[in-house]
């Protein structure tokens, strides 16, 4: 039964003609009735209202601990500093191979330098 019905049902009961000694029982049931409907609803609604919460955080929860490597759960934040010290890595590799690249272009010069400035003849 909804609230709006035991509303009417109320209403119904208290314009029907009730001896005098059992309308204050009446009327006590009555308000007591409408009171618990109201905070069954409302206990209903802060239920609700807790589930989603829960359901909520739990979404989070499991999304934070996600599977990324092999051999077990990783947090997020100890995912992110793999990932962080991985392109670090890549960065510190990459820039060893342009030094690389870089010595070998100057010895070419070097050398085409040399061999321009003291060219090697048949003598």
């Amino acid at each position: 039964m909804t609230i709006r019905t035991l509303q009417r049902q109320a209403d119904h009961l208290r314009g029907r003609s009730v001896a005098p000694s059992l309308r204050a029982s009446l009327e006590m049931f009555v308000k007591g009735s409408l009171v618990q409907a109201h905070s069954g609803a409302q206990a209903e609604e802060d239920l609700r209202q807790v589930q989603a919460a829960s359901q909520a955080r739990a979404a989070r929860q499991s999304h934070n601990r996600r599977v990324v490597q092999k051999g077990g759960v990783i947090t997020v934040a100890n995912a992110r500093q793999a990932i962080r010290a991985r392109e670090e890595d890549e960065l510190d590799r990459a820039q060893a191979t342009l030094q690389r690249a870089e010595r070998a272009v100057q010895q070419k010069r070097t050398k085409h330098w040399c061999e321009a400035r003291w060219p090697r003849g048949n003598s």
